[in-house]
């Protein structure tokens, strides 16, 4: 008779419906299944003592993972489209009032920043011009610094002619 080929117990797949629960520590998953901690350990880690059967549990658990994954950017598409909806919804109630409070000034910024922040890019465009920002501004510090640069730019032609130095 020819060696068994090794494969999952029950136990081992109790272990691992446990492990992608992902609600218990392993000492109490050890304890549910009635095995010691280190026999967890030993399964999930590349251990020698656990042999051919450890390179199966991983394998299986690497592939419940990457159904997990899959199943998670699924939903956070989903999510980030429902909340996309949501914000262009007030930005929507926003673009009618006449007199936005400094409230309302507050929220449409955070809205800003929410929708730059689920696209990030490395430049903002301000009618027909790029500005790039490697140096780690937030779309909220570009929005100021460009604020602070438009008053220093425009401040002299609001203010009115400088009078020139009298001689002498």
């Amino acid at each position: 008779m020819g060696r068994q080929e090794p494969k999952l117990t029950e136990k081992h797949w109790k272990i691992l419906e446990l492990v992608h629960e992902g609600s218990m520590s392993h000492k109490e998953i050890a304890k549910e299944v009635g095995c010691a901690p280190q026999t967890i350990y030993n399964l999930m880690c590349d251990s020698s003592s656990s042999g051919q059967v450890a390179s199966l549990f991983r394998a299986e658990l690497a592939q419940m993972e990457k159904k997990q994954d899959v199943e998670i950017k699924k939903l956070m598409k989903t999510s980030k489209k429902l909340a996309l909806k949501g914000i262009r919804r007030i930005l929507a109630d926003f673009d009618r009032k006449t007199n936005l409070s400094e409230e309302d000034k507050k929220m449409y910024a955070t809205l800003t920043n929410c929708l730059s922040k689920a696209e990030p890019t490395n430049s903002t465009h301000i009618n027909n011009l790029t500005y790039n920002y490697t140096k780690g501004l937030s779309p909220e510090e570009l929005y100021y610094e460009f604020q602070r640069l438009q008053s220093a730019a425009q401040g002299p032609s609001k203010r009115g002619r400088v009078q020139a130095a009298l001689e002498g």
